[in-house]
């Protein structure tokens, strides 16, 4: 099991009732009718950005970054002294 989701922040405007794959209903309320070999694999390029663009960016902005500071003048202390 996981801790996250890849989709956590995403809103969810619906959720699909009927799949129609070639003309012909396949999925009908959750419920999946479809013939073997009836399907065809179409490869994609793995990690779309459709899906994971907020991923990427959120992977991108949480890397450390340089901070730029002016160096430190004030007075020290010397603690090697006994």
């Amino acid at each position: 099991a996981v801790d996250f989701n890849i989709f956590e922040g995403l809103e969810c405007h619906g959720v699909p009732v009927y799949v129609i794959s070639r003309g012909k209903v396949v999925v009908d309320h959750g419920k999946i009718d479809v013939v073997k070999g009836s399907g065809k694999f179409i490869p994609r390029k793995p990690w779309t950005d459709f899906v994971y663009s907020r991923v990427h960016q959120r992977d991108k902005v949480d890397q450390p970054q340089k901070v730029e500071r002016e160096p430190y003048t004030g007075p020290v202390i010397d603690l090697s002294k006994k």
